[in-house]
């Protein structure tokens, strides 16, 4: 049994193998398909990957533009309350919840200015003194309970 050169395929393609390594590659490679596949595969890897690679290389940024950045980071970020709440004011979703919020209270506001009669008309026109008189007090309605209870006791 023969040991497989797996390992040593990158190090085949790259170019850092010895002689003797070198040899016995070659000579590995004749017999085992295997890691003739695995030579073949990684041969059409390294084609993909060299593929891959940009044809120019990356643009680099001018010698201010890391300080443009920050500037304007900080110009959007604003410091003060103000223009924090200016930023918070051109999104919708925080505009109508606040905006009907302060209609309610400019409306409370209103009703609670205006001084109604509500002594004689009660609320909503409803005498207070017709519904006053119906609330009693525990102590009564034990009262009335025993009153009950004696009468349907005396009539049987």
């Amino acid at each position: 049994m023969h040991d497989h050169v797996n390992d040593q395929i990158d190090d085949f393609l790259t170019g850092s193998l010895d002689g003797y390594a070198l040899k016995v590659l070659h000579r590995h490679i004749d017999i085992c398909r295997s890691c003739a596949k695995a030579l073949r595969e990684a041969r059409e890897a390294r084609g993909y990957l060299k593929m891959l690679r940009p044809a120019e290389p990356p643009p680099v940024p001018g010698p201010d533009f890391y300080f443009k950045v920050q500037r304007s980071i900080q110009q959007k970020s604003g410091t003060d309350w103000l223009s924090g709440m200016t930023a918070m004011f051109q999104r919708p979703r925080f505009v109508y919840p606040i905006l009907f919020l302060f209609l309610g209270l400019l409306i409370t506001a209103w009703s609670i200015s205006f001084q109604s009669d509500w002594g004689a008309d009660g609320i909503l026109g409803i005498p207070p003194a017709r519904f006053s008189g119906n609330i009693v007090s525990e102590a009564d309605r034990m009262h009335s309970r025993d009153v009950v209870m004696v009468s349907l006791v005396d009539e049987n």
